[in-house]
């Protein structure tokens, strides 16, 4: 329906009459010719033009990479050079209670760490006693207790 619309406005833009409309029809009247199956010279064509333009999107698309990675590290340098003295120092200070504050927490976590595993240490001596007298030992644990 759009598609007779568009072509009776083409046609009267250009003046030209329309083409006739198309008869629905039923069902095809004749079946699609078969086509013979491919041969193996064919088969190894068609891999080649396959792999080929594999190898070229591919390459597009790293090079492109490349090219955005280069442009962006060339906009960060044009924007330091800009930047004046007083704004590179207050930036590096920035950048610097940044990683004070990473330092903190990491510290922070090494020391829970350290806590974690002093009081696994000492449950573990305690169980060790107990079992050592029963005569288990530390048979399931493996060695040193790692087989947590």
């Amino acid at each position: 329906m759009l598609r007779r619309a568009v072509q009776s406005a083409v046609a009267r833009i250009s003046g030209r009459p329309p083409p006739p409309a198309r008869k629905p029809s039923a069902g095809p009247s004749e079946p699609a010719p078969q086509r013979p199956p491919l041969t193996d010279k064919q088969k190894i064509q068609y891999g080649i033009w396959a792999v080929g333009v594999s190898v070229l999107v591919i390459s597009g698309t790293i090079y492109g990479a490349g090219l955005k990675e280069r442009q962006q590290h060339e906009a960060k340098l044009r924007k330091m050079r800009e930047t004046t003295l007083d704004q590179r120092i207050e930036m590096l200070h920035e950048y610097r209670a940044d990683l004070v504050r990473q330092s903190g927490e990491i510290e922070a976590k090494i020391a829970r760490l350290r806590e974690t595993i002093a009081a696994r240490d000492a449950e573990d001596e305690g169980e060790g006693e107990k079992k050592f007298e029963s005569g288990k030992g530390m048979a399931n644990k493996g060695v040193a207790g790692w087989g947590r």
